[in-house]
């Protein structure tokens, strides 16, 4: 059989099992079925493939250049709270953020992370965690400044870009905001006019079965939908540490040039 490095990476894949003892087992066997069969006499091999199993615990990591001129966030799954919170798996999703922040690249099979090709290095923690790990998402911002905020142990992340350099401490609030509120959009233009059109329907049938007067129905459905863009626009959002000031007054000229929130 030619033993290839997808053949190994399959595999490792299938068993959890490190490269040299792959190809070992891959050399002396006549198929990778045969393979894994040897892995498993070995007593190497896992009995259960790890790949199907729900991952739903995991991190949120993040990464910023040296002047805050471009970030990258990526959510890292795994199956539990017990592994998420080891040094083994925080030190694998920081090395991930950092190699696709210099890699600039959110494709995962482009990545390398300390020199092993990310697919494999994935594959090397399944092997040590015994669980399941996935690469859930992966996003890049640039801009003329970046900030990004991690809370409560990496279950939410964010990550915000600006039209201008801004004072730290302010991209540092502006990404708690999102963190915090969870807003769908940066302005109230973004909002889909669909998205409109539904909510407004939904109001004026709340109104009318509500017994509200035909003639007011409609100045309570504006009403409604400004509080809409307050609750779902960012900058239409009132400011977490002083809600007596709209996050649009608070960045003034400043444009939110992208945001991305990822929680667990």
């Amino acid at each position: 059989m030619n033993v290839t490095m997808a053949l190994i990476q399959e595999l490792r894949q299938k068993t959890g099992v490190g490269i040299m003892d792959c190809k070992e087992a891959l050399n002396v066997s006549n198929t990778l079925d045969d393979a894994c069969i040897y892995l498993r006499e070995k007593g190497l091999a896992k009995a259960v493939k790890k790949s199907g199993r729900d991952a739903t615990a995991g991190g949120v990591f993040i990464a910023l250049n040296d002047d805050q001129s471009a970030g990258c966030i990526v959510k890292v799954n795994c199956e539990t709270d017990f592994v998420s919170q080891n040094e083994t798996f925080q030190s694998f999703g920081a090395a991930i953020v950092q190699a696709a922040l210099a890699k600039n690249s959110a494709h995962v099979d482009d990545l390398m992370v300390n020199e092993t090709p990310l697919p494999i290095a994935i594959t090397d923690m399944v092997a040590k965690t015994g669980e399941n790990i996935q690469i859930d998402s992966l996003h890049h911002v640039s801009g003329r400044f970046v900030s990004g905020y991690t809370h409560m142990n990496g279950t939410i992340g964010v990550l915000v870009g600006f039209d201008q350099t801004i004072e730290t401490a302010l991209g540092k609030d502006i990404a708690m905001q999102i963190a915090a509120a969870n807003p769908s959009y940066i302005n109230r233009d973004d909002v889909p006019q669909s998205i409109l059109d539904t909510e407004r329907d939904l109001l004026k049938n709340q109104a009318i079965e509500n017994g509200k007067p035909e003639k007011i129905i409609e100045q309570i459905v504006n009403g409604l939908i400004n509080k809409y863009y307050e609750e779902n626009c960012l900058l239409d959002q009132v400011f977490i540490k002083d809600p007596k000031i709209f996050i649009r007054d608070l960045l003034k000229e400043t444009t939110v040039s992208a945001m991305y929130r990822l929680s667990l």
